[in-house]
């Protein structure tokens, strides 16, 4: 049964296995732009799971490319663009490193294609649509107060990488890291913490907008404040996200600490979520809707915290050897 947070046991503490940091659309494409800007520094390579069932992010395509034989045969005849969903849609996106002139008379900007169903995908193939995964330069950050200012093509994986081996971490993240600032912003996305730290919103503190007219302007709650929160989980109807700034999160470790219980129906579930809630700053559970009659809504309930130093390893796992082959 899931309680208050237990104290460190005497062995070796239940913690998540981090998961390894995987080669993606945005860094293996752009490698070599990336090395020739001006970065915080270089870190190790080691990404540890940000949620307690990493399971659904091993699960998810590694790059940008579509993934169904419908697809490719359709992008031989004419180029498309799809969302999470893999439907593709025809279309191009034009991607940069300077997110101010390209969006100038853009009808969309996209980031990493990680969107449900067609919002980021053109309402019409000729429409002028903005890449924004080369725009990833991180522009101020104050070690201190956690605050981060980044372009809208940062993505979450990529500050994984730079800010947790200082020990810092993201308010808030989704189900999958390979998303940008801009489309977390623009969904306002939210995690297993969401009954502690609300939807990543509620972390940011000022943006930078591409609007229809065109025109430039930075918002904050205390600036514009009705298109500062207009433009948070407004899904881009009101304009290009070019930069955000929020305040990153400290932690202990790198290692999250998991307690999970086994639950026999949809009220014992709900009844186990309404006692850890309180207790645990990350819960989440699996239940199976398919079975019928008193055993419906079966499943796990998990509940997490970021692990003392005490309770987690001394040291992050090694990152795993690449195999690569010449060509």
């Amino acid at each position: 049964m899931l309680g208050a947070p237990a104290p460190a046991p005497p062995g070796p503490p239940s913690v998540c296995v981090p998961q390894p940091r995987r080669p993606h659309a945005c860094s293996v494409q752009h490698e070599a732009a990336r090395r020739r800007r001006k970065r915080l520094g270089d870190f190790p390579c080691y990404i540890p799971a940000v949620s307690v069932v990493p399971a659904v992010q091993r699960a998810e395509p590694e790059s940008h490319a579509l993934a169904t034989t419908e697809a490719r045969a359709r992008t031989a005849a004419e180029p498309t663009l799809s969302g999470w969903g893999m439907m593709p849609e025809p279309g191009t996106e034009i991607l940069s490193e300077q997110l101010e002139p390209v969006t100038r008379g853009a009808a969309l900007s996209r980031g990493l294609g990680r969107s449900y169903g067609d919002s980021s995908l053109p309402a019409r193939a000729t429409d002028k649509l903005v890449c924004t995964r080369l725009a990833d330069r991180i522009l101020d950050f104050d070690a201190e107060s956690g605050v981060l200012r980044a372009e809208a093509g940062l993505s979450l994986c990529e500050i994984n990488r730079l800010f947790m081996p200082r020990g810092f971490f993201s308010p808030v993240t989704p189900g999958t890291k390979y998303v940008t600032l801009g489309g977390m912003v623009a969904s306002d996305v939210h995690g297993k913490n969401h009954h502690r730290e609300g939807c990543f919103g509620a972390h940011v503190r000022s943006l930078r907008l591409r609007l229809a007219d065109d025109s430039i302007v930075t918002c904050s709650p205390e600036r514009d404040s009705d298109l500062f929160y207009g433009t948070i989980g407004g899904m881009g109807l009101l304009g290009h996200v070019l930069e955000v700034e929020f305040r990153l999160h400290r932690i202990p470790t790198q290692w999250i600490r998991v307690e999970t219980e086994r639950v026999r129906d949809i009220d014992e579930y709900m009844t186990g979520l309404n006692r850890a809630a309180p207790v645990w700053p990350m819960t989440m559970g699996w239940i199976d809707c398919l079975t019928r009659g008193r055993s419906l809504g079966r499943g796990i309930l998990a509940a997490g915290r970021w692990a003392e130093p005490n309770e987690a390893p001394s040291a992050p796992p090694a990152e795993k050897r690449k195999i690569t082959f010449p060509i």
